[in-house]
């Protein structure tokens, strides 16, 4: 009678046993998401959470305590508990609860960047005179991997009609319908799915050797440690990983070395680097950069990220920022260069950062735009040599060439490039006030070096929002030069500050030499 005692009492601890073990492994942990946060008292707010548990564990207020993780009371209203899917479904029905979704970690990428462009509060981004809360008859267009229409997101309730200028469409896909597009939601394309391929991507894992081991030639092994050109065998070194060494002296580029690491057929390199610096490097195989200690008891060390704030100059240009000038439109200011540009440690021109940086809090409020229609993108493509028949593949009507601009640098583009002057040339830009309407902007010109700079007239006269004026820019060479000159054109009212990069290159003389 004992023994079936203890034996029923082994099977009853085991059922409990595996149902809790089948509970543990079937749960995890879920965010309750209940709305904006609220002012209640936090014990009543814990008790609220605690029954809301128990319902869902039945009537258990213990198992109710065990699941409950956390509460959120300062951002917002709500609280994590460790779930299964049907009890996380069961909260998300009731009275209050927003929404219910799993706990993902979330990894921090910074810290200071709103800081350090000044968005310091909403009201850095607010229109002088203006709410961009009340804004209307605004189309905003985006990509994304994909969105819920059905979400409360895309409600359209309390929403303005579509402004008549609309002319999109709603297309029909497998996962929505007609009914999924509104005033707030207008169009939805489906695209098919592709293949994302990184440049960087090693294909399958590789063997790893010191360049020393695949010398070529008449390099000694020590030589072709350092990786230098035409240092390296070819049936050595195919489908490795090479180890190559960087030496704080060496004038030899660290590019170049992985180019020939490429060049002899090796699929990565770990660059060995004497004075290793923190700056990225556009490398055109996968590569990782280390420093070298010579030490009879080397220690390494992994220290955490931190943000590094003060540090000058601030911001920087990336070392493989593709930089200007084209080749194929001088005229236009924009890269040229392929993205594996090294370091050269000068200081950056128009051509590393165009007009500067970018500060949000004032693009809201610029005083002047460049504007540009279709019809001077079109002439832009003429200019530069497009025929009628290159000219609708791009545009796909019935487009002519029949509005030419005289050359490319006739764009209303912000900046103003001239890649050839001979003497003299000048540039026409128009302006449109969108700042206050009754303003005045004066010029200021530095001049690029060996060229004179004038602007007809060297004041605009606004009356009126939305009004245009022209202006032009005269340039003429006033001594020899090499390259490029860079410049810069302000217009400066009581209230705004308009700049425009000047770019300008003289032509080679008759004799041989720049003007």
């Amino acid at each position: 009678m004992a023994s079936i005692s203890w034996c029923s009492l082994f099977c009853l601890f085991l059922a409990v046993f595996v149902a809790e073990v089948g509970f543990c492994s079937s749960s995890k942990v879920y965010v309750v998401y209940m709305g904006s946060k609220s002012g209640d008292d936090p014990d009543d707010v814990l008790s609220q959470n605690h029954h809301m548990l128990a319902s869902v564990h039945g009537g258990s207020v213990e198992q109710a305590q065990a699941s409950h993780l956390y509460t959120y009371r300062h951002g917002f209203k709500g609280f994590a508990a460790k779930l299964t899917g049907e009890q996380a479904s069961q909260i998300a029905k009731m009275p209050g609860v927003v929404s219910v979704f799993p706990n993902s970690k979330r990894k921090l990428h910074t810290t200071h960047s709103w800081d350090f462009m000044g968005l310091v509060g909403e009201e850095t981004m607010e229109i002088p005179g203006h709410s961009t809360k009340n804004q209307v008859n605004v189309i905003i267009g985006f990509i994304d991997t994909g969105i819920w229409p059905e979400s409360p997101s895309f409600s359209d309730a309390d929403m303005p009609p579509v402004p008549a200028r609309w002319r999109g469409k709603c297309q029909l896909g497998e996962a929505f319908n007609a009914s999924s597009c509104n005033r707030a939601l207008l169009v939805l394309n489906s695209e098919k799915q592709g293949e994302s391929l990184s440049l960087f991507e090693m294909k399958a894992s590789a063997r790893i050797i010191f360049g020393s081991e695949a010398f070529a030639g008449y390099f000694t092994p020590y030589q072709s440690s350092y990786c230098l050109e035409s240092s390296l065998n070819g049936t050595k070194a195919r489908g490795k990983v090479l180890v190559c060494r960087h030496a704080e002296s060496s004038s030899e580029s660290k590019i170049a070395k992985s180019q020939v690491v490429k060049e002899a057929g090796g699929v990565g390199m770990v660059l060995i680097d004497e004075a290793y610096q923190d700056v990225a490097i556009p490398f055109p195989i996968p590569s990782a950069v280390g420093t070298l200690i010579v030490n009879s008891k080397p220690m390494s060390r992994i220290s955490r990220a931190k943000t590094v704030l003060g540090s000058q100059p601030a911001p920087r240009i990336a070392s493989f920022s593709s930089k200007g000038p084209n080749s194929l439109t001088p005229e236009i200011l924009k890269s040229g260069k392929p993205i594996r540009v090294d370091p050269e440690g000068r200081m950056a021109n128009a051509f590393d950062y165009g007009s500067g940086f970018v500060d949000p809090t004032r693009v809201l409020d610029p005083g002047l735009v460049y504007d540009a229609h279709p019809i001077d993108y079109k002439a832009f493509l003429c200019s530069i040599g497009y025929d009628e028949k290159s000219l609708r593949l791009v545009t796909r009507d019935n487009s002519t060439c029949n509005q030419t601009f005289t050359t490319a640098s006739s764009l209303n583009y912000p900046s103003i490039t001239v890649s050839n002057i001979k003497d003299s040339f000048s540039v026409t830009r128009t302006v449109t006030n969108v700042g206050k309407a009754r303003s005045v902007y004066k010029a200021a010109v530095s001049n690029p070096a060996g060229i004179n700079v004038t602007v007809v007239p060297k004041q605009l006269i606004f009356n009126r929002y939305g009004q245009k004026i022209r202006f032009t820019v005269n340039f003429k060479v006033a001594a020899p030069s090499k390259g490029y000159a860079f410049g810069f054109l302000t217009w400066r009212s009581a209230d705004a500050r308009v700049t425009s990069p000047l770019v300008v290159r003289s032509a080679p003389s008759p004799m041989g030499l720049m003007r």
